[in-house]
């Protein structure tokens, strides 16, 4: 019987490191609250109206789903601009406690928010 002789062969580029996996966690971002969207703090963000304009979308991992849950206050009809960096986003709905959910994939390196399906509301 012959021996065989094993050849250990070296990586000649290093393995890619893991992106940290992130458990199902909600950002809460209360009236007044700077509108920060973090992907690196949560994949599901719940924005209770009015906060001030000029939200912004940052660290988000390409391939991923983000989530975001709109509330209108009991009087409605308060202001919500998307992030720059979302694509296709659809428009609030108006009403006193209506809930808006749209929810997003992260696609260009993480650098931009493409509309998974189209947003849905209900009244609360």
């Amino acid at each position: 019987m012959k021996k065989l002789k094993l050849k250990i062969i070296k990586r000649e580029r290093p393995m890619p490191k893991a992106q940290p996996v992130l458990t199902r966690r909600i950002k809460v971002i209360s009236q007044g609250q700077a509108p920060i969207f973090d992907g690196s703090e949560a994949e599901t963000f719940e924005v209770h109206l009015p906060i001030p304009q000029g939200s912004i979308a940052r660290n988000m991992n390409p391939g991923y789903i983000y989530v975001f849950i709109i509330r209108q206050p009991s009087t409605g009809h308060q202001n919500f601009n998307w992030p720059a960096n979302c694509r296709t986003a659809a428009e609030i709905e108006p009403q006193a406690n209506a809930i808006t959910i749209q929810s997003f994939i992260a696609s260009d390196n993480g650098s931009v928010l493409r509309e998974n399906i189209p947003g849905t509301w209900w009244k609360g």
